[in-house]
């Protein structure tokens, strides 16, 4: 439905708002849900990326294929620390469309962004690209573990 004026657009918000529950000017109505606290909730999900993390990305034993020093230098940088943003960012989505079983569900692919957010840090502090000696506070990947 195409909206061509101010009018439409308001009118469609105020019918939006009150099928959600929410009041025009943001604030929950009486008998809907209570406001989330964002904080709170972005600490829940970070906090099931780093679990997820752990169990996706293993340290590496004697029985696993693939060389051991490679897979302690993923490890190393996967544990270092950060926002996570980008793998919240996935499981909020998820969550708004199936709850806690889109959350769990959508776990492989967060962490798997968190993998590649990861290796383009690893790969842009490289000497041949900005030769960086720290990252958040720890000796980045190629001083650590070699080139």
């Amino acid at each position: 439905m195409a909206l061509t004026n101010q009018a439409e657009w308001e009118k469609r918000r105020l019918q939006t708002c009150s099928r959600e529950g929410i009041a025009a000017d943001g604030f929950c109505m009486k008998g809907s849900r209570p406001p989330m606290d964002f904080t709170t909730k972005l600490n829940q999900l970070t906090q099931r990326v780093d679990q997820a993390l752990d169990t996706l990305v293993p340290p590496h034993s004697g029985g696993q294929t693939g060389p051991a020093r490679i897979h302690e230098a993923m490890r190393y940088s996967l544990q270092a620390g950060g926002k996570r943003l980008r793998p919240v960012l996935v499981l909020a989505a998820a969550g708004l469309f199936d709850a806690e079983e889109g959350i769990t569900r959508s776990l492989p692919c967060a962490v798997a962004i968190e993998c590649v957010h990861t290796y383009s840090l690893i790969h842009d502090d490289l000497p041949c690209m900005d030769n960086d000696d720290l990252r958040r506070g720890r000796p980045t990947a190629h001083k650590q573990f070699d080139e």
